[in-house]
């Protein structure tokens, strides 16, 4: 939960926020936010992944298990 909050506060660091922003605008935040999506949810899933294959060779369910 806390680095979901983190990357989604990386997120808009990076793209923006769609406050105050016009339609065109806001539609290039969407794009960036895809894009960023699109990178972050690989590297997030293996590293997901590799916490469980760690916490599973030592016989414990990894957390939110």
């Amino acid at each position: 939960r806390v680095l979901k909050q983190r990357i989604a506060l990386a997120t808009e660091a990076v793209c923006g926020s769609y406050a105050g922003k016009s339609m065109e605008e806001a539609d290039t935040v969407t794009a960036c936010r895809a894009h960023v999506n699109a990178q972050v949810e690989p590297q997030l899933a293996a590293v997901l992944a590799g916490k469980a294959g760690r916490f599973a060779s030592i016989g414990i369910a990894a957390p939110g298990s």
